[in-house]
Parts: C-alpha cells; sequence; structure tokens
C-alpha cells in the first residue's frame, strides 16, 4: 500500500449519519487485537488547553526517560502529526504499514468506522509496536462517545477546562457539556479538573461522575498560581510556591502548565519517576504551533493563533494585552467557519485591529465566504478587505503593516494555519 492509498483509505470513511457510541471502535480494535489493552494512558478532555496540555506532559515523560506517544487532533499541515512518539512523526512508511493491518478489518465491519475511529486504531497500533511506556491522549470531541473512550484503566483523566463549544454535538447547556466530558472518568482512576474549584456547576457533576466511579477527584488551584513575565518567548511563573518557565506564548500557557504540573504530581505519587531536571527540560522543549505562535520577531512581528471560539478570542486578547504595549493595534488577517460564533469572535477582538484582511481558506467548504466575513467585520467598525486567497491577505496584510509600523495578526481558524503560515514564511524569509 502506498502513502497516497493508505490517506485515501483513512479520508474514504464518512462520518454522517453514523451514530453515536464506542461499538464500532471497539470492533475494529478487537479485530487488530486491542492494542490499546496493553498500553498505559493519560487521558486528556477539555473544551480549551488539552492539547497545549497534552503536549507538555508528553514533553515531559519524554524527558524524564519514558517511550511516549501522543495523540492529538487536528492536524496543521501533515496528517503525521497527530501520531507522535518521542515527538517525532509516525513515518509514511509505518502509517501504511499500519493501515494495511486495519484494511482487513474494515471490509469485514457491517458499520464502517469514521475517520477518526481509524485515526484512532492506527495510532493505538502504532503505540503498541512502538512499545510506549505510556501515551498521552487526546480526546477528539467531547469526551464519554469520542472513539478514544476506549482505555479502560487510565494513569489519570484530565478535565482542563469546560466551556460553550460543539453545541449541537455535545448539547447547549455547560451541564450537558460537563457530563459529555465528565464521561472519560473510569473506576478508581485518579481524575484531575483544571479550573479548580471556581465553576461550581461543573465541580459538582465531576464530583456525582466521580462517586458513581470511586474515584478521587483533584483539583488544579489557581490562585496558586503567579505570571511573574511573560512575552513572545514564553513565561516565566510560579505555582505552588515553585518557579518554573515554559516557552509557549501565550497568557493562557501557564494556565495549561499548572494543569500538567498538577497531572505529573498524580503520576508521580503513583510511581512514575519524574525529576524537576525532567519538568525544566520537558517545559524548554514543549512546542503546540497554532496557539499563539511567533512567525516574526520584527519588521513587521507576526502571531498566528487558531482561536475559533469566542472563549478562544478573549484567550487570544488575554494574550495580546500580556505581550504587547496597552492599546496596541493590529493588523489582521481572518477566516472563520460558517458554523462558529464569528459575530461574538470579532465583537471582542474589534477594539485591537486597525485594518483587516478576510479570506477563507482553499481546502474546507466550511469557511465563512470572505466578503461576508468583511462585512461582518464592518458591523463592528473593523475596516476590512476580503480577499480571494489566503496568501493575497497576507502578502497585503505585511504590507500594510509595514506601511504603518503595526503588527500582524493571523487568527479565526486552525483551518488557516497551514495556507497563512506558508505565505507568511515564504514572504518573509528570516521566519522561523
Amino acid at each position: 500500500m502506498t502513502y497516497r492509498e493508505a490517506m485515501a483509505l483513512i479520508h474514504r470513511t464518512d462520518w454522517k449519519g453514523s451514530k453515536l457510541g464506542l461499538s464500532r471502535i471497539r470492533e475494529l480494535l478487537f479485530r487488530i487485537g486491542d492494542p490499546q489493552k496493553k498500553l498505559r494512558f493519560v487521558h486528556i478532555a477539555g473544551t480549551n488547553g488539552k492539547g497545549s496540555v497534552s503536549s507538555l506532559l508528553a514533553a515531559v515523560l519524554s524527558q524524564a526517560g519514558y517511550r511516549t506517544g501522543l495523540y492529538t487532533s487536528p492536524y496543521l499541515t501533515d496528517f503525521r502529526e497527530r501520531i507522535r512518539v518521542d515527538d517525532t512523526l509516525i513515518s509514511q512508511a509505518e502509517l501504511c504499514r499500519g493501515m494495511e493491518v486495519i484494511a482487513p478489518a474494515l471490509e469485514e465491519m457491517a458499520d464502517s468506522p469514521t475517520e477518526f475511529e481509524v485515526t484512532t486504531a492506527l495510532a493505538f497500533w502504532y503505540f503498541q509496536k512502538c512499545a510506549c511506556d505510556v501515551v498521552v491522549c487526546e480526546v477528539g470531541l467531547g469526551g464519554e462517545f469520542d472513539a478514544t473512550n476506549v482505555i479502560e484503566d487510565p494513569l489519570v483523566c484530565v478535565i482542563t477546562s469546560v466551556k460553550r463549544d460543539h453545541t449541537e454535538i455535545l448539547g447547549d447547556t455547560i451541564s450537558l457539556i460537563a457530563r459529555a466530558k465528565a464521561g472519560i472518568l473510569k473506576p478508581n482512576a485518579p481524575a484531575l479538573y483544571g479550573e479548580g474549584e471556581t465553576n461550581k456547576e461543573v465541580q459538582n457533576i465531576i464530583e456525582r461522575r466521580a462517586n458513581e466511579l470511586s474515584c478521587r477527584v483533584r483539583y488544579s488551584d489557581p490562585s496558586a498560581l503567579v505570571v511573574s513575565d511573560a512575552g513572545l518567548w514564553g513565561a516565566r511563573f510560579s505555582y505552588r510556591g515553585e518557579e518554573y518557565r515554559i516557552a509557549l506564548a501565550g497568557a493562557y500557557q501557564p494556565y495549561n502548565a499548572m494543569i500538567a504540573l498538577d497531572a505529573l504530581a498524580i503520576l508521580k505519587a503513583r510511581g512514575w519517576m519524574i525529576s524537576r531536571e525532567a519538568i525544566d527540560r520537558g517545559f524548554a522543549a514543549a512546542r503546540w504551533p497554532g496557539r499563539f505562535e511567533p512567525l516574526s520577531f520584527s519588521d513587521p512581528v507576526v502571531v498566528i493563533d487558531g482561536a475559533h471560539n469566542p472563549n478562544g478570542i478573549a484567550a487570544l486578547c488575554a494574550s495580546l494585552e500580556s505581550c504587547f504595549p496597552a492599546h496596541q493595534r493590529f493588523c489582521a488577517v481572518a477566516a472563520v467557519m460558517a458554523d462558529k460564533d464569528y459575530e461574538s469572535m470579532f465583537s471582542l477582538i474589534a477594539p485591537r485591529i486597525e485594518r483587516l484582511f478576510a479570506t477563507a481558506p482553499s481546502d474546507t467548504p466550511r469557511a465563512l465566504d470572505a466578503k461576508k466575513l468583511a462585512a461582518v467585520c464592518g458591523e463592528y467598525g473593523i475596516a476590512s478587505l476580503a480577499r480571494e486567497s489566503v496568501f493575497e491577505a497576507v502578502k497585503q496584510a505585511l504590507e500594510y503593516a509595514k506601511a504603518h509600523a503595526l503588527p500582524v495578526l493571523i487568527f479565526g481558524s486552525l483551518y488557516l494555519y497551514r495556507e497563512a503560515r506558508e505565505a507568511a514564511i515564504s514572504l518573509l524569509p528570516s521566519a522561523p
């Protein structure tokens, strides 16, 4: 099987019409030998932050000497980003071998698995083949009915945060969303809730579920987090009296590091050998592209962020506040998906934008038309122009920014990342 054939097989599956539930993924995994039963997992759910927390945990565990698998979604530039061992992407050859194992099982199944279920099976097969000591596994969507929820005995279950998102699938209330995410809790397995005791409604739902399963819930303590310095280079902060530094930019990243530290403390209490040196090295090495990622530090400064819902935009605004002078305005490139609450998004960020170039990624039909996006932005007082291609939008934004001594902000969707980053790097040769 060639790589092109393997990818075509993965993308052939169609989620439309599929019923919620774990029956398909369980059958598929059974047919390929139940690789997940031979692995140890850290299982991570949450509306925001789960990718960053996963990246930080995987980096530390690798630095501690454990062979560490990392499963995340979505990918930004290469599908293989979703499946890594010690921060090395699954090779094209190994992906093909995995799909050769999975293909006969797919043909035998009456109820065809979804693309995410096939990808999850591929990841678990690969992690077992690599003899991973531990797998940091990010939930795809929700928790209870997510394909990753076949994990039976996790080392720790982490819920980073619970906010309104994907309401058409998870439900339109915080209670329903919290119940879905609490679905990853397992009997007798320790759990961690990253928002601490700040959200009593969510806390009560998680506690009830934990009591049913006889598992103990621990809480991060945001009041014990003190950020001393932050910028595009990362942040310095203290948590529970200890000083740390991370290389991830963004005002929310110390919060994510706090959750990672509490998850690591749980693992250490369970006998995993994780030194302070491993934590420091892991925090220095961890990267999470597309989340307040600097692409250029001067002439002009360019930052790209995948914020795609109101909570994400609020976090982006906080990051801008922490890393730039007060009241700094930006030249922006933006694209959004038509099913997102983009009006709330732009009402929040409008005061920070002097000029915006609206566009749409070329590789998804879900994107809002650029002209409509420009019109929406105009309703919030943003001077906006529509551009058909991402490249043209980035090119004109850079030209405008240089002429007016403004930094550039690219945001609105992770689907925008690949084309926008490629355009920026081609136009700014010094970009990383």
